[in-house]
């Protein structure tokens, strides 16, 4: 993405806090993060979600960053399978 356009997204987005609404959700919440360093969840964000959603399941995929299914999809598709098999209707 070109730079200008970066900042024009920037300047025009308005932090909007939405833990305090996390309770709302009436649907199973998994949160999968990468476990290097620079991840965006990293264990305070973790934490945070536990915090505003204790119902939450977190799940760490070891070697990845922030795009988690790229380098490794068979690790991402081994954290997400088995939440959508124990969430599916029977």
């Amino acid at each position: 993405m070109p730079e200008h356009a970066v900042r024009g997204v920037y300047a025009d987005s308005r932090d909007v806090p939405l833990w305090d609404r996390l309770t709302e959700l009436r649907c199973p919440v998994l949160t999968i993060r990468g476990g290097r360093r620079g991840a965006l969840v990293t264990d305070e964000v973790a934490e945070q979600w536990q915090a505003s959603l204790p119902t939450v399941e977190l799940a760490t995929i070891d070697g990845a960053g922030h795009d988690l299914w790229s380098r490794d999809p068979d690790a991402y598709l081994s954290v997400l399978l088995p939440f959508l098999d124990r969430i599916a209707p029977a």
